[in-house]
């Protein structure tokens, strides 16, 4: 599923968002190969996103009827990867 940063800060943490600004940026795009080199950050980071941010946060509205629950996604992954670390699966 696809998903909109700004779409879920928006819902779950809605004094961060600037709701004016995000509509006036533009979209960038990126391959997987990108945003692999830009995850690393420094100077490939600010050649590849040099407005700072990746994907279409204008566009948020149409991703927030999709977007899943931050929090709830966020606490299903954090205890996906403790209960890995307690119960590691044999090899």
């Amino acid at each position: 599923m696809r998903h909109s940063t700004t779409a879920c800060k928006k819902e779950d943490f809605p004094e961060q968002v600037n709701l004016d600004q995000a509509i006036l940026l533009p979209p960038s795009t990126m391959t997987w190969n990108d945003m692999r080199e830009w995850q690393q950050g420094g100077a490939k980071a600010k050649e590849l996103a040099p407005h700072s941010y990746v994907g279409n946060p204008a566009g948020y509205e149409q991703a927030l009827a999709a977007a899943p629950d931050f929090i709830e996604c966020f606490a299903d992954f954090a205890s996906r990867g403790i209960l890995s670390y307690l119960y590691p699966k044999p090899c």
